[in-house]
C-alpha cells in the first residue's frame, strides 16, 4: 500500500484530484492511499515529525508554506521520496527541478496528463520499493538485506531475528519498534509487539496462525489476525 500526500489550498481541486485519483487506482488495480491536506502547515508539521510517505504532491504557490518549502523540508529529513509539482504555470514547476523533483503537473492539463504522471510515479514507486534495504551495523557485523528477502522477524530474549528467503538468519540486538521505524515500509506489518511479517510473503491465514512462504506457522492473538485479515482485505483485494 503506498502512501501518497497532496498538498492544494484549493478544496474543489483537491476533490477533483481525489475523484481522478481513485479512480485510476482502481482501473489499474493498485493498491494506495491519498491523504489530501488542504494546509501546508498541516503537512509540515507531518513533515517534521517524520510522518512518512512516498510521495509527495505539491501546489507550488500556497499562503504560509509553498510547495518548494515544503519540498526543501522533505529533502532536507534525508527522505527518498517521489515528489511533483502542481501549478498553474509551465515556468514554475520547470524552476523545481533542482530539488530532485520528479516530476510536475499542470492543472490546467489534468485531464490530458494525469495518467501518464501517475504511471510513471507508480513505476518509479515499485523500483525504489523492489530495492529497498536494511542494514544491520555494529562493531562485529555489516549485513545489507533487500527488505523484499525479509519473510519475517521475531524477537528472541533482547535480539531482532530477521528471516530470509533460503532459510538464512540475521540478528540484531534492537527492538521491534526500532526495526519496524528504519525500515519505514508499509508492507513489513507489526502484528504484535513480539513479531514483523512480510505482507507479500503471507501464504495463508488459518485461524490463528499465519503461514509463510517458506511454511513456518506464525501465531499472534485472535484480534491480530482479524485486524491482518481485514487489513489485506481492504487493501490487496484479497480476501483470506
Amino acid at each position: 500500500m503506498y502512501r501518497i500526500a497532496i498538498c492544494d489550498d484549493n478544496a474543489k481541486f483537491l476533490e477533483l484530484f481525489e475523484e481522478k485519483f481513485n479512480r485510476y487506482c482502481e482501473k489499474c488495480s493498485v493498491q494506495a492511499m491519498l491523504h489530501c491536506f488542504s494546509d501546508s502547515d498541516l503537512l509540515m508539521e507531518q513533515i517534521e515529525e517524520k510522518r512518512s510517505f512516498d510521495v509527495f504532491i505539491l501546489d507550488i504557490e500556497m499562503p504560509t508554506f509553498s510547495g518548494i518549502d515544503l519540498a526543501r523540508a522533505v529533502r532536507e529529513s534525508l527522505s527518498p521520496a517521489i515528489i511533483i509539482f502542481l501549478t498553474a504555470y509551465e515556468n514554475f514547476a520547470k524552476d523545481g527541478y533542482g530539488m530532485n523533483v520528479s516530476n510536475y503537473l499542470l492543472k490546467s492539463h489534468l485531464d490530458d496528463d494525469l495518467e501518464t504522471v501517475l504511471d510513471q510515479m507508480f513505476y518509479q514507486l515499485k523500483k525504489l520499493k523492489s530495492d529497498k534495504i536494511y542494514m544491520i551495523i555494529n562493531q562485529r557485523k555489516f549485513i545489507k538485506m533487500l527488505q523484499k528477502d525479509i519473510i519475517f522477524v521475531y524477537k528472541n530474549q533482547k535480539n531482532a531475528v530477521f528471516v530470509l528467503e533460503g532459510g538464512q538468519e540475521e540478528w540484531e540486538r534492537v527492538t521491534l519498534q526500532e526495526v519496524s521505524q528504519r525500515m519505514d515500509n508499509p508492507d513489513m506489518m507489526m502484528v504484535d509487539r513480539g513479531l514483523i511479517v512480510n505482507l507479500h510473503h503471507i501464504r495463508s491465514i488459518i485461524d490463528d496462525k499465519i503461514v509463510m512462504d517458506n511454511g513456518q506457522g506464525l501465531v499472534t492473538s485472535r484480534n491480530q489476525i482479524k485486524s491482518l485479515k481485514k487489513y489485506l482485505s481492504l487493501n490487496w483485494g484479497k480476501m483470506i
